[in-house]
């Protein structure tokens, strides 16, 4: 469910909010409008994009991708702004860039990548046809921005990660690292006297305060690890010993290593941490510190939790 803070923003939007097994829909009764998204704190952000779409063109029509509700495209006097369905985010950041209501577009259309339903195959290995799904799209695996970068923009944890960390060490890494330096250059953006001295930022996230609800474990891991422009590994593989993060199959060797088991270990312990209260931390002294895990970052989640 919506925490206390996601529910006064709903409220203020004129808005509800239905949580699902695979996704979370927004409804904007005012237009009898549903925005889905992969998590709360997303399904929000594209329907206050949606909103501000309306309230430039009133008598504008969502119109939702049969394949993937949360992509959609928008009419107004039989134009459309896009050739093609994206989120209400791409539209609304293509329509301040300049974009107008010029395309002609056929709604039962093949989706940007997808196959003709007619010249899909059998797969060698099944019995039953193959499928496409979201993740033909050219930018999107499950709904999910390929690009980290644009994946943060769009409010979606660093842990909806689209790419397995052991299957595809290269596009899980580059993602991550996007998604990193879009966290970083927003955290750039803002006034100088809002910057906390590293040691009482930890504190500040663990107050339930963090730069951005969703994204509360890396923000708090970046406080407790880095040192200047570089990450203390050491550090890093204790908070995750600590933390029952079992990293003993990933190398500690070679080229890029370290940010590979940094992610990957990110990911791994964002799991473990949605059925906990604390995140254990080598203190200063050798103690152990103890962080709470922020309600509201739970609540942005996707995962299921145990028992």
């Amino acid at each position: 469910m919506a925490n206390r803070s996601q529910q006064k923003k709903l409220q203020a939007m004129g808005c509800t909010v239905q949580v699902h097994d695979d996704h979370v829909t927004t409804y904007w009764p005012m237009h009898s409008l549903n925005i889905y998204g992969v998590n709360i704190t997303e399904a929000i952000s594209q329907m206050e994009a949606a909103q501000a779409l309306k309230e430039e063109y009133p008598e504008a029509t969502f119109h939702h991708s049969p394949d993937n509700l949360r992509m959609v495209n928008v009419e107004h006097q039989g134009m459309f702004l896009s050739d093609s369905y994206r989120t209400p985010h791409e539209l609304l950041t293509a329509f301040k860039e300049g974009a107008q209501f010029t395309h002609r577009f056929d709604l039962s259309a093949l989706m940007p990548g997808e196959q003709d339903p007619e010249q899909i195959t059998q797969h060698p290995d099944q019995t039953s046809p193959m499928t496409v799904g979201p993740e033909a799209f050219e930018d999107r695996i499950n709904g999910i921005p390929i690009n980290g970068g644009i994946a943060h923009k769009e409010g979606i944890a660093s842990a909806d990660c689209p790419y397995d960390s052991e299957e595809n060490y290269e596009e899980f890494e580059r993602w991550n690292r996007e998604w990193d330096e879009a966290a970083d250059a927003e955290e750039e953006e803002k006034p100088s006297g809002s910057v906390v001295k590293d040691k009482y930022r930890a504190k500040y996230a663990e107050m339930g305060h963090p730069s951005h609800c969703g994204d509360w474990l890396a923000d708090i891991l970046n406080n407790l690890v880095k040192a200047g422009e570089h990450t203390d590994m050491e550090r890093c593989k204790a908070i995750y010993e600590m933390n029952g993060v079992d990293m003993s199959k990933y190398k500690t060797s070679g080229n890029g290593w370290q940010g590979r088991y940094r992610m990957t270990g990110r990911n791994k312990l964002a799991k473990l941490l949605f059925d906990r209260e604390v995140l254990l931390a080598p203190g200063m002294n050798g103690e152990t510190e103890q962080y709470p895990v922020p309600a509201e970052w739970k609540a942005a989640q996707r995962f299921v939790k145990a028992g």
